[in-house]
């Protein structure tokens, strides 16, 4: 456990070992010049530490599950990014996002 600025406690694993034996997955990060005239706001809400192959296997794992949403939605580091141009076509893009995620 190692304390947080705000004194709480954080879990942490330590993977050096595990990173050691592992064969790094070279996955690239998307490009996000296609969102065009999409609105709305984004920002990073955290970023995990663990296994070095783990941004791999889930953008990798996100791409085959969004891969009917490319049109408006895509996995970038931990999170994913929907993009659309009015707030009705974004609430209805978030639903079916959702959707195929649960």
């Amino acid at each position: 456990m190692i304390p947080k600025p705000d004194g709480t406690l954080r879990f942490c694993n330590d993977f050096r070992c595990l990173n050691d034996v592992s064969e790094f997955d070279e996955y690239p990060m998307p490009r996000l010049d296609h969102l065009g005239r999409a609105r709305g706001h984004w920002q990073y809400r955290t970023h995990p530490f663990g296994p070095r192959g783990a941004p791999a296997l889930f953008l990798r794992l996100m791409d085959i599950l969004l891969r009917p949403h490319q049109a408006y939605a895509a996995a970038y580091s931990d999170d994913v990014v929907v993009h659309s141009e009015t707030w009705e076509e974004h609430l209805e893009h978030l639903r079916r996002v959702l959707t195929e995620i649960r």
